[in-house]
């Protein structure tokens, strides 16, 4: 998926909602949910659009990140799942705001589901979800500078696997 072309069409839509943060929501859709049909993922991407209309072509892009996303996250999967970012061609101060966003539509969604509350009753997880919090808030410009370039890498894989222990729970509360 092509993170700057889609986060362009979604700005040309006059939609408000970035795509790290669209992301973030679908991830946390995927976790808390299971097998949610198309209309269910393309009527809930166009609640978050906030939009009249939406381009049919959006709508199909958002409803392919919804099925990655879910494959990634599968149990089979490998650990295969990727934050959807922008690349490493843009500024870190930029892909560091992106994660914060992602961040804080994960948070929101997951938020809303069912099992949030049984969710927070794991120790771990609420852990997790408290940092997340605590990055979702971070505002600080951040240089272009190797160290912090290697502080963002550990912060996405924190985030990453962080979010395959969420899915793990989550399964788990679906099944029970």
């Amino acid at each position: 998926m092509d993170y700057e072309q889609l986060e362009r069409r979604l700005e040309a839509s006059g939609v408000d909602i970035g795509l790290a943060e669209m992301h973030g929501r679908v991830t946390a859709v995927v976790c808390s949910m299971s097998d949610l049909q198309q209309a269910a993922r393309l009527q809930m991407a166009s609640n978050w659009l906030e939009v009249d209309k939406v381009e049919p072509e959006i709508l199909a892009s958002l409803d392919e990140m919804f099925v990655q996303t879910s494959e990634s996250l599968h149990e089979f999967s490998d650990f295969d799942f990727r934050i959807l970012l922008p690349g490493d061609d843009h500024a870190l101060s930029d892909r560091f705001l992106a994660l914060t966003c992602w961040c804080s539509g994960f948070l929101s969604q997951l938020g809303e589901s069912e099992s949030v509350r049984a969710l927070l009753k794991h120790e771990e997880v609420k852990e997790i979800l408290m940092d997340f919090q605590r990055i979702a808030a971070m505002s600080d410009e951040i240089p272009d500078a190797e160290e912090n370039e290697t502080d963002m890498i550990e912060i996405y894989e924190y985030i990453r696997v962080g979010v395959l222990m969420v899915q793990a729970v989550c399964r788990e509360i679906l099944k029970s």
